[in-house]
């Protein structure tokens, strides 16, 4: 059973009870380690399509992610991939090798249980969630991929580089149907991703705060305008 399925670790430093576990480590790849021209060459597809752009901690995030994917790809073996603030447990891990010898077909499961809003979509009969893309279908902390998936991704993101859990445009590029289980826990708070993207929309919101406010000093200043012209230029001298 152990056989059926890898489990790696996308991270600086495995965590305490991972080596008994079995858990490999795969290097992260940091934003800080990536020359400004590289950068820019990865993000350059987002760029012409209008796609909002990857931060440089996402550029980072998806390159180790095709790291592993390509791992898994030439294994042979289905992976179990977590990131560096998904724990895991030793009976969680005894769920997971439970469940890919029940289902060795899986092509791809999203298991991270901690989300933000719902995405879990239509339950079906063999207890997995087929999601709707719709929603929000998002986040890499943890999930299993067939080696045929994990190519099929990995090809897509040498091809043009997205965001890591750009879960929807895999399922619709790839074909790989979109099933979720949230078995694993709440993730390890204050992820270098997470803090971008918090930043990433506050920045995001003052320009549109600026915009709304802007317009509005239009607007009043046109009916400024148009009340003013009702006033003659000559106020009429009243005879005595």
């Amino acid at each position: 059973m152990d056989e059926a399925l890898a489990v790696y670790r996308i991270a600086d430093d495995l965590h305490d009870g991972d080596h008994a576990l079995g858990v490999m480590r795969i290097d992260p790849v940091w934003a800080k380690d990536i020359p400004a021209t590289r950068y820019f060459e990865l993000v350059r597809n987002a760029m012409s399509v209008g796609d909002r752009v990857m931060t440089p901690a996402e550029v980072g995030c998806a390159l180790a992610h095709v790291a592993v994917l390509e791992r898994i790809a030439t294994s042979g073996r289905h992976g179990l991939v977590l990131e560096q603030d998904q724990p895991v447990t030793a009976a969680e891990l005894l769920r997971v090798r439970r469940l890919m010898a029940e289902r060795p077909d899986l092509d791809f499961l999203h298991l991270q249980g901690d989300t933000f809003r719902p995405m879990r979509g239509r339950l079906r009969k063999d207890g997995f969630y087929e999601v709707d893309c719709a929603w929000d279908f998002s986040g890499t902390a943890a999930y299993v991929v067939s080696p045929r998936s994990a190519a099929s991704i990995a090809s897509f993101q040498r091809r043009s580089l997205v965001r890591a859990d750009d879960w929807s445009r895999f399922v619709a590029e790839c074909g790989i149907e979109p099933l979720y289980l949230p078995l694993f826990g709440k993730l390890i708070a204050g992820s270098t991703i997470e803090i971008e993207r918090a930043a990433l929309g506050t920045i995001r919101f003052f320009p549109f705060l600026l915009r709304r406010a802007t317009g509005r000093m239009r607007l009043y200043r046109r009916r400024m305008r148009k009340a003013l012209r009702l006033v003659p230029r000559t106020i009429p001298q009243t005879g005595v």
